[in-house]
């Protein structure tokens, strides 16, 4: 369990509760380095050329991020079928 957590100089700072073991207990104090919080683009659309790459790699997210869907509509043609256009709608 964290008994207390802190964020100094950009490292998180936890201090844990360890559970009684042979007679033994004490704290432990885990210092690990905060991450970055990813700075970029948070809604993005789809493209049909060319990949999207969010470089959100060792980053910490705000909130989700959300990739729009490629538009597309479709309408009778005259043989009988469908015609889809992807790209608009």
């Amino acid at each position: 369990m964290v008994h207390s957590q802190e964020l100094i100089n950009g490292v998180i700072r936890a201090t844990l509760e360890v559970e009684q073991i042979f007679d033994i207990s004490g704290a432990v104090e885990i210092t690990a380095p905060a991450e970055p919080t990813y700075e970029g683009e948070y809604e993005v659309q789809t493209s049909l050329t060319d990949d999207i790459v969010l470089p959100t790699a060792n980053r910490t997210l705000r909130s989700d991020i959300t990739v729009r869907k490629v538009g597309m509509h479709e309408v009778d043609n005259l043989s009988g079928g469908y015609t889809l256009t992807i790209g608009s709608e």
